[in-house]
């Protein structure tokens, strides 16, 4: 969710990785999933890659 915040103030996505400590991989997955379904969509996706790992 962190990466939010970086997004809307217009930082790319290659800056935003480094400074919430994710890969480039994952941002990705992230944003559209906000963009559809807002923070419980993004929840989601987040505990699913939890599990995941």
């Amino acid at each position: 969710m962190e990466a939010l915040w970086p997004k809307s103030q217009g930082l790319s996505y290659a800056s935003i990785p480094p400074l919430i400590s994710t890969s480039l991989n994952t941002l990705p997955a992230y944003l559209p999933q906000y963009l559809e379904g807002g923070i419980e969509a993004l929840k989601i996706v987040i505990l699913t890659s939890n599990q995941v790992n």
